[in-house]
């Protein structure tokens, strides 16, 4: 998963939410899960946001699946 934060890092905005949702193929990284016995059988979402509190950046975020 990738967000593009250039608008929050350019000052463009102070909050930038997002809400995504995938699915959690091995060829995008997933695959160790496999290792531990873990199988996705849904799509992962997140939802949050990052802010920019005065030059710090922090990140909120929910993950579900």
């Amino acid at each position: 998963m990738r967000i593009d934060i250039s608008r929050i890092l350019s000052g463009e905005t102070d909050t930038l939410p997002f809400d995504v949702s995938f699915e959690a193929g091995e060829d995008e990284g997933y695959g160790y899960f496999a290792e531990w016995g873990i199988d996705f059988t849904d799509k992962i979402s997140v939802k949050g946001a990052f802010y920019n509190n005065g030059g710090y950046m922090s990140l909120q975020a929910t993950a579900s699946t």
